[in-house]
């Protein structure tokens, strides 16, 4: 989620935006678009802790505009890992398409083998294997990346076996 609604109170609220963090010219964004609701009294940005707590008349009015302009300013925000596409004239978040895309596929796949293959367990393995070859002989990659796929490895297989 792009921002989370951390605290409220009568005429406060205090909202979590993670892309604040080190990026000034979104905080600046942000600010302006909550602060032109009306209603709104002040703004404050943390960019450190990438929190804004925003004072503003108590009315259940203006609570909805700050949140509308919350969801404006951060729609689309791709370093929060969320991205939303339309499908069938609805947006859809596309991380949550692709993982029941997968996971359709992954049961077709286990359903049509009577369960001996199992996708998540062979990509996890495939990983572990390209991690060894990383590290056992030198190449493009290095042996952080090679690390790196065996971590991988070690995760996905840790998860599939709970």
């Amino acid at each position: 989620m792009p921002f989370e609604i951390v605290h409220t109170l009568p005429g406060r609220l205090r909202v979590r935006v993670r892309r604040l963090v080190g990026d000034p010219a979104f905080q600046l964004r942000v600010t302006q678009a909550v602060g032109r609701v009306a209603g709104v009294q002040s703004v404050r940005a943390e960019p450190r802790t990438g929190s804004v707590v925003v004072h503003f008349v108590n009315q259940e009015d203006t609570r909805r505009q700050l949140v509308e302009a919350f969801e404006n300013v951060t729609h689309g925000d791709r370093d929060s890992g969320e991205c939303d596409v339309r499908v069938g004239g609805q947006a859809r978040n596309l991380r949550r398409i692709l993982a029941d895309a997968c996971r359709r596929l992954d049961a077709r796949v286990r359903s049509q083998s009577s369960g001996a293959v199992d996708l998540e367990a062979m990509v996890a393995l495939t990983a572990g294997f390209w991690g060894v070859k990383t590290l056992l002989v030198p190449g493009r990659l290095s042996r952080w990346h090679g690390l790196t796929l065996l971590y991988w490895c070690y995760g996905m297989l840790r998860r599939s076996a709970e």
